[in-house]
Parts: C-alpha cells; sequence; structure tokens
C-alpha cells in the first residue's frame, strides 16, 4: 500500500446531527495512519456538543470496506451486504491516488477511492452512529423497574382501544400489560388476539392451550405443576428450552371457587436489589451457567419420552455493557446441579453460588416485591418472560384456563419503530 498519506481539513462549520447520542457535533480532523499491527487506519478528530474537548476515534480501513454502501456491495432494496467476506483484506486496498480520501466540510461527507475501482461515501453521523456503541443508555426512561410500592395493578387496555403501539410501549416499561374485555366465552377470541400481538411460539405443549384442573385429572395432559391446583412459587417458564418462550398469555375461562390468585414479580427489579445489597452475588449468578430440564413418560434422561434441556444458562444475562436483558429463574426445573469434573466450580464456589441463589429467591418471594392479581374472565395477560416471575396460590375447585408463548424476538421486531428511536437499540 502506498505510503500514509494524511488529509488535514479544516473545521466543519456544519452541525450534524447524529442518528446516535451525538446531537451536535463537529469534525476537525481525518487522518490515515497505520496501527502497531500495521493496519491502516483513518483517524477522526471531532467534538461532541457544547464541549470544545476534542475526541479522537480509530476506524480500521477494513471496517470502511465491509460498511461501504456503494450498489456493487450493498442492497438498499433488502438492506443487505451482497459479499461474502472471503477477500475483504484485499479489498481493503486505497487506490493509488493523491486524492484516495476525501472530505467535504460542506456536506461533512468522507469519500475513499478504493483499488479496485469501488468508490464509498460516508455521511459523517452515519459513520459514527455505526461505530460507536451507544453508553449506558439510561433504561429508566423506557424500563420501568417495579414493586408492590410503585406498581398497584396492572397497565390495562380496552379491547376496544387496542392498538400495538399501546401495548408495545406499557409490555416494554413494565414487562406486562392486560387487555380486558375479551370475549371469554369462547378461546378462540383470545387466540386471535394473541395473534394480533405476535405469532404464537409453539412447543411440545401445542401452539395454544385450553385446560383445566378437571380437565387434568380426565385426560392425559402433560406431567407440569401448572395443570394441578397446588401452589407454585414464582418462576419464568421454559428454563429447559434453548430458546426460551418470551412472551407467556394467560386467560383465566372459568375462575377457581377459592383461591388460585396470580402472583407477578418484576424479575429485573429483584436482581438490582441483589446487584445493590450483594454485588458478588449478583456477579456470581450472572457468570455461572446451570442446567434446567424437563422429563416426560420417565424419571430419567434415559427414559424419557419427552427430554428438554438447556445448558450454560446464567441464572441473569446481561449484555456486554451491563444491562439485564433477561433472568431465567425456575427452582423446579433445575437439573442435577454437576459440581465436579472439567469446568465445574470448586466446593466454595458451589456454597457461594447456593447463597446467591437463595438471596435472589428471598427477593423474588418477598411480599413486597409482587403484584397479586385475581385473573377474571374477560381479562388476557402479557408477560415477558424474560423478564416478569410468576407464581399461582394454590385452589379449590375446578378452573379452566387458556393462552399460549409468543414469539418476543417477533414482537420486539415489529414494536420497535413504535418506541423513541434513541431507544429502539436498547430493547
Amino acid at each position: 500500500m502506498q505510503r500514509a498519506l494524511a488529509l488535514h481539513i479544516r473545521r466543519c462549520s456544519k452541525i450534524v446531527r447524529s442518528l446516535s447520542t451525538m446531537d451536535r457535533l463537529r469534525v476537525i480532523g481525518i487522518e490515515l495512519d497505520r496501527g502497531v499491527n500495521d493496519s491502516p487506519y483513518i483517524r477522526i478528530d471531532y467534538t461532541k456538543g457544547a464541549c470544545d474537548e476534542t475526541r479522537r476515534m480509530h476506524i480500521p480501513l477494513v471496517w470502511f470496506r465491509d460498511h461501504s454502501r456503494d450498489p456493487s456491495s450493498y442492497n438498499f432494496a433488502t438492506n443487505q451486504r451482497k459479499y461474502a467476506l472471503t477477500s475483504i483484506f484485499e479489498r481493503s486496498q486505497l487506490a493509488p491516488i493523491k486524492d484516495a480520501l476525501q472530505y467535504d466540510s460542506e456536506s461533512c461527507l468522507l469519500r475513499i477511492n478504493w483499488k479496485d475501482g469501488i468508490r464509498s461515501e460516508f455521511v459523517i453521523d452515519d459513520l459514527l452512529a455505526w461505530s460507536i456503541r451507544e453508553e449506558n443508555c439510561d433504561s429508566s426512561k423506557i424500563i420501568e423497574l417495579w414493586d408492590q410500592s410503585n406498581l398497584a395493578r396492572l397497565p390495562d387496555i380496552s379491547i376496544s382501544n387496542f392498538t400495538l403501539e399501546t401495548f408495545a410501549k406499557s409490555f416494554v416499561r413494565h414487562g406486562l400489560v392486560s387487555v380486558s374485555g375479551v370475549d371469554a366465552s369462547d378461546p378462540q377470541r383470545t387466540k386471535e388476539l394473541c395473534e394480533r400481538v405476535a405469532p404464537i411460539h409453539n412447543t411440545f405443549y401445542g401452539d395454544f392451550w385450553v385446560f383445566g384442573s378437571q380437565q387434568q385429572k380426565e385426560e392425559n395432559s402433560h406431567e407440569d405443576t401448572a395443570y394441578g391446583n397446588e401452589e407454585i412459587g414464582v418462576h419464568t417458564d421454559g428454563t429447559y428450552f434453548e430458546q426460551t418462550p418470551g412472551v407467556q398469555v394467560f386467560h383465566c375461562l372459568r375462575p377457581a371457587k377459592k383461591g388460585g390468585d396470580t402472583i407477578l414479580v418484576d424479575g429485573f427489579a429483584v436482581a438490582e436489589k441483589l446487584r445493590r445489597q450483594n454485588e458478588g452475588y449478583y456477579k456470581l449468578l450472572a457468570n455461572t451457567p446451570i442446567e434446567h430440564h424437563y422429563l416426560e413418560g420417565g424419571n430419567s434422561p434415559s427414559t424419557a419420552k419427552i427430554y428438554s434441556r438447556s445448558v450454560d444458562k446464567p441464572v441473569i444475562s446481561l449484555d456486554r455493557q451491563g444491562n439485564l436483558r433477561q433472568i431465567r429463574f425456575n427452582p423446579y426445573d433445575r437439573a442435577p446441579f454437576a459440581i465436579q469434573g472439567r469446568h465445574a466450580l470448586g466446593t466454595e464456589e458451589v456454597v457461594d453460588f447456593y447463597k446467591a441463589y437463595e438471596w435472589f429467591s428471598k427477593l423474588a418471594h418477598d411480599p413486597s416485591s409482587e403484584l397479586r392479581v385475581s385473573l377474571k374472565p374477560g381479562t388476557v395477560v402479557f408477560l415477558d418472560n424474560f423478564r416478569i416471575l410468576h407464581a399461582r396460590t394454590a385452589f379449590q375447585g375446578d378452573r379452566q384456563m387458556c393462552g399460549c408463548y409468543l414469539s418476543r424476538d417477533n414482537l420486539l421486531a415489529l414494536i420497535r419503530h413504535l418506541l423513541p428511536q434513541k431507544h429502539r437499540s436498547f430493547v
């Protein structure tokens, strides 16, 4: 490649409105240089906002070629790249001309001429929005952690006023929402509502369920305590699936004569309480993978007719910035905890894990954490199963329920455009 060339520019007089968090950005200078490993990169100096402090970022030349939006590299009709990365470094060589790099300070446009004749153009705000990861998005503006002190009842939408946008904002903010006024005489109406929200997430339980405690006694239903009438503590569903069901839906078509209340807990709020009280235990639950399983038709993996398992998943899942992404908490479906062998915890770490798990469980079962709801015919409850723990009190008499799982990925794909732009990358 030719000698490192430098392109010095005058202060860009145009204030750029960035698509990321950088509202007022001015480019000071752009220069081509080489890194420690002799890989060429472009150095960009800029200021952000009212602060005049110069910031610097280094972007490898190969990154620019990978993000080129020229017609031979990118399909704008499908928003997809056109090529496989089989020769990206060969394609990332600048043209051997003086003006291989050009910067227009009026339009804030960076142009790159490549050796193979391709020309790439980058609007500077797009460039910085793509290359700089959002830092510590204020999740409190879109996600509200709750307990008994600040959420007294389910956020509700009348079926007559239902819109996906209203549903989306409440679901993302609180992790739950109910829709009232739904016809309880025909479960099909509930299924139709679910399909308006997102595609159904099918499992071996079926796509849509209508079941009752008496029906469980009379028919060969699945071997799960959900079909009985005893108390079930707070938990998330489907921890034994690699693809955890993302949205849980309940509709009580016929309530029990006594008992059967639903208890809801914000798992994110519980995790945050744990972090504040004992950060070491918080990190332990975020970094210790445990196995969950479901066995049906046999008491061991070797005899079961249905054997579902999920391994290497922690109780608390975080993204790279430490934001909460998912809670997998189900004391009932935990598989045997392997404590010997390769990658197993040591003796002291096992004890600490149980202490951390117990602490989380106590916080989750604390009455101050719960929202208690008596499910009624006509009210359909939607829960974010990545966040909300649910439980049931014991009940007497028969009751009938219907419900399903929905695809969380599909739901979020359908609703992100309805959220404020700066929050879309957070959910």
